[in-house]
């Protein structure tokens, strides 16, 4: 709700907690999601550089997991890089691996990523 609320601090404070909870107790089949929501806030905030270490932990401790964020922010962060090649070049995989899924919100990434490049 914090998100769709647009209260940052309540969401970094809810996030930040979920995932350190998640680390201090060891919870590998959780961990994942929530570095890649607390990675999505960092690049957000325009920290891509944590941004981008939170979503290479996450597809450390799984990539199957991972598999449900990674993507979408390595998309993102290419996208506020600049870097053309690396955003234009993982659209079409991840516009099809969307439309096979019924994903929409993730073509709505595609888009996003198209139109901040």
């Amino acid at each position: 709700m914090a998100l769709h609320l647009c209260d940052d601090n309540a969401l970094h404070a809810m996030v930040s907690s979920q995932a350190e909870l998640g680390r201090r107790n060891g919870m590998l089949s959780w961990l994942p999601l929530e570095l890649g929501v607390l990675a999505e806030f960092y690049l957000y905030a325009g920290d891509l550089i944590t941004a981008e270490a939170l979503r290479m932990e996450a597809e450390h401790i799984d990539p199957t997991l991972a598999a449900a964020h990674s993507p979408r922010i390595a998309l993102l962060v290419a996208a506020w890089r600049g870097d053309a090649a690396g955003t234009l070049g993982q659209s079409p995989a991840l516009t099809e691996a969307a439309a096979t899924r019924g994903e929409g919100q993730l073509l709505g990434y595609v888009d996003y990523a198209k139109a901040v490049l």
